[in-house]
């Protein structure tokens, strides 16, 4: 019953040829027989119905996910003071962050990480749901906070991989592998120089209100260099496609489909194709000391692009390219179609939602870049932060919004990305 009840009412309007069963109970003529234990009894009932439904609000339910990397310790309470007005304003009852390059712990005496810690004692108004992570190579860690209204509900449970069951939450630290899937990927797949911490995926599955929903936390093989040679682009963006199909084909799913993968999929832009669409048709590239300089005709003597390693250097009318609206830099964002959304090995088809936010790497970790570009000059700006969902999880998703959060903060290399909706039950 989604509207408020009137137990008078109901009794009151029931007619002699009215017949009914509560709770086992059959109720027929109460009208031409009034009986008061009858009626109290059916009060009683509708009490209850009325307050079930009162408890069962729409959860609001928020994504995260969150890659870790340079964010330093004296930054750290900036970035926890911008996610806690974000998931404040959301009206969020149960939030997940996957965490991506989570710092090590420092001592024994908190058994979490730095950022969790924190989050769980600034965000006083939810308790923790449950908290696993692989840090021994991975450094992939995914949370769950629940709004404490939330909790007397009891409307999330955390399963147990290996028996097949489902445990109460408030898990801390888990490093128990009952709860969680992890890989890593063939050391083949990845640049030597990108090792630690190892590429990966750490899968975990949640009950919600009955209705399973599996949240795979990726971090797929970044790219090792900086080049403008698109036999090296082809090759790394080849190896995060070989990975998420050794991902994909190890993936299960929990009863009814639902999937999300959160986390930093390395997506970078056609770095080739952007810079001889800006230079034109007659672009010149010289290379000298280790920097290739792209020119848009040999007779220029100002590049428009300097890149190398760890290198990303625009000038002139490269630099329009990255402000604004990014319609136009979105057209060369092409990697993660052929190797999600097209990949036909995958047992479950996954989307994403429009993306209408600016890319999430590389930003400057401890200082404010130039209005002009506002990223690191040390790669090529990319969405490489991104929630990809199943086409079941769609079903479930009411009213969703996709973006990313803390862009006026010089906070990290990354900047976290949300996916937020209310929870439809399917």
């Amino acid at each position: 019953m989604g509207a408020d009840v009137n137990e008078e009412e109901i009794v009151d309007t029931m007619s002699p040829s009215d017949s009914l069963n509560v709770w086992g109970l059959p109720i027929c003529n109460i009208i031409s027989k009034p009986n008061s234990k009858l009626r109290n009894r059916i009060k009683s009932v509708v009490r209850r119905l009325s307050s079930t439904s009162q408890k069962l609000q729409p959860t609001e339910m928020l994504f995260l996910t969150c890659n870790m990397a340079q964010v330093e310790a004296e930054c750290l309470s900036l970035w926890i003071s911008v996610v806690k007005a974000f998931v404040k304003q959301s009206n969020a009852n149960i939030v997940f962050f996957s965490f991506q390059c989570l710092a090590p712990i420092p001592d024994d005496i908190d058994p979490n990480p730095p950022v969790v810690s924190l989050l769980l004692k600034h965000l006083s108004s939810f308790v923790l749901g449950g908290f696993v992570w692989e840090k021994e190579s991975l450094c992939l860690g995914t949370l769950c906070l629940v709004k404490q209204t939330v909790v007397k509900q009891k409307v999330v449970e955390l399963w147990d991989f290996k028996n097949e069951s489902t445990h109460d939450l408030k898990l801390r630290a888990s490093e128990d592998k009952r709860f969680f899937v992890h890989h890593s990927f063939p050391r083949a797949l990845v640049d030597p120089s990108q090792m630690s911490p190892r590429p990966g995926y750490l899968q975990t599955r949640w009950i919600i209100r009955g209705q399973s929903i599996d949240v795979v936390n990726v971090r797929l093989p970044p790219n090792g260099a900086c080049r403008f040679d698109p036999q090296v682009e082809s090759a790394y963006a080849l190896n995060r496609r070989k990975a998420f199909q050794y991902m994909s084909e190890r993936l299960t799913c929990g009863r009814g489909g639902v999937m999300l993968l959160c986390g930093d999929f390395n997506f970078r832009i056609d770095t080739n194709s952007l810079v001889k669409a800006v230079c034109g048709a007659d672009f010149h590239v010289q290379t000298a000391a280790g920097v290739t300089q792209v020119f848009e005709s040999p007779t220029r003597t100002v590049p428009v692009v300097s890149i190398a390693n760890e290198m990303f250097q625009t000038h002139g009318k490269m630099n329009g390219m990255f402000t604004g609206l990014f319609l136009e830099l979105r057209k060369f964002d092409t990697e993660h179609t052929a190797v999600i959304c097209d990949d036909s090995a995958s047992l479950m088809q996954f989307n994403e939602l429009p993306v209408t936010f600016p890319p999430t790497y590389p930003f400057p970790s401890t200082q404010v870049a130039s209005n002009h570009f506002p990223y690191a000059p040390i790669s090529c700006p990319s969405w490489c932060d991104r929630i990809f969902v199943s086409t079941k999880a769609e079903d479930v998703m009411g009213q969703p919004s996709y973006g990313v959060i803390g862009l006026d903060f010089a906070v990290g290399l990354h900047k976290p990305v949300y996916l937020k909706f209310t929870y439809r039950s399917v």
